[in-house]
């Protein structure tokens, strides 16, 4: 496990770092909004990413960042992001998602509030696990989240009404654009 910005961190775990993000005392009392970003095809587009080396972008199966209101306005957290923590939530958007990318890979958004997500999530880590046992990646050292009512597949599954509202970037960009109250 490392850290990032004095944040619980592992690479490939996006859900469980915002997971615990959503309970840090830094972000307590916060209003914060989680998105669970998938698509159909399985690959969502992201520019801007750590861990894309050389290329412009990393295919993920999935990724899950988290928003915060602030006085500012909002900012977004992607632990994963070369953008920095925290980074305004619509310069994120803008350049991590593409409207020129194919439809198949733009994204489509589970959010919901942070309370809820940590309430929802429930993972067992088996889809970080090849067919014969081993890690893909090594896990964190901390406890998977094991009492939500929704597992990681529930969540990435964009045809399910629940938990949370699905929308598209456009609408996300529409939510997060709202001066703070």
């Amino acid at each position: 496990m490392t850290a990032r910005h004095g944040f619980d961190y592992q690479p490939f775990y996006c859900e469980e770092n915002v997971w615990r993000w959503c309970q840090h005392p830094r972000v307590r009392g916060e209003e914060i909004l989680v998105a669970v970003i998938a698509n159909a095809l399985g690959m969502v587009r992201c520019r801007q990413q750590r861990a894309s080396g050389a290329q412009p972008f990393v295919d993920w199966d999935y990724h899950v960042v988290g928003f915060a209101r602030w006085a500012g306005g909002w900012s977004a957290w992607d632990f994963d992001s070369a953008f920095g923590l925290p980074a305004s939530a619509l310069e994120y958007l803008s350049g991590t998602f593409s409207a020129d990318d194919a439809p198949e890979l733009r994204p489509t958004f589970r959010v919901m509030s942070g309370a809820l997500y940590v309430r929802a999530l429930k993972s067992d880590r088996s889809h970080m696990r090849h067919r014969d046992g081993r890690w893909l990646q090594e896990p964190p050292e901390w406890a998977a989240p094991d009492a939500g009512s929704h597992t990681l597949e529930d969540l990435i599954d964009m045809e399910r009404s629940d938990p949370g509202e699905v929308v598209d970037l456009r609408r996300l960009r529409e939510r997060l654009a709202d001066p703070p109250a």
